[in-house]
């Protein structure tokens, strides 16, 4: 035989409180409304932050490479560039005198060696 209730003909009781009124409506729109404001401040901020992050996979594959160029300022340079050429200019003309030195000396032995030539071509030609 089924199961029949002692309360055969009273409503069954709530393990809810009664209900509430409905005044709780009227805060939760404007929850609603505040989550909505919310949400277009987040949108325009992600708009806002999107032109600095679009470009991302590029920049990391940049930032990737071992090699980075620092860009100097023009004065940084022209004076990097006088203290070099001041330290190197008294080596410069060091080499610059020396290769001087070896150009006439192989001068003057292409000039025995030509000397020598004549010398030994005259000796090859029968005298007449």
């Amino acid at each position: 035989m089924a199961y029949q209730s002692t309360s055969r003909y009273l409503p069954r009781e709530s393990i809810y409180p009664a209900a509430q009124s409905s005044d709780y409506l009227n805060a939760l729109e404007d929850c609603v409304q505040a989550t909505e404001a919310c949400a277009m401040t987040l949108q325009a901020g992600l708009e806002k932050f999107e032109p600095g992050v679009k470009d991302y996979p590029r920049l990391t594959r940049i930032f990737q490479h071992k090699h980075h160029f620092l860009v100097l300022p023009d004065s940084t340079i022209s004076a990097h560039k006088n203290s070099l050429s001041q330290s190197l200019a008294p080596q410069i003309d060091r080499l610059i005198v020396k290769a001087e030195r070896l150009v006439e000396s192989e001068k003057v032995k292409i000039a025995n060696m030509e000397e020598r030539l004549r010398i030994l071509e005259s000796a090859r030609r029968p005298m007449s």
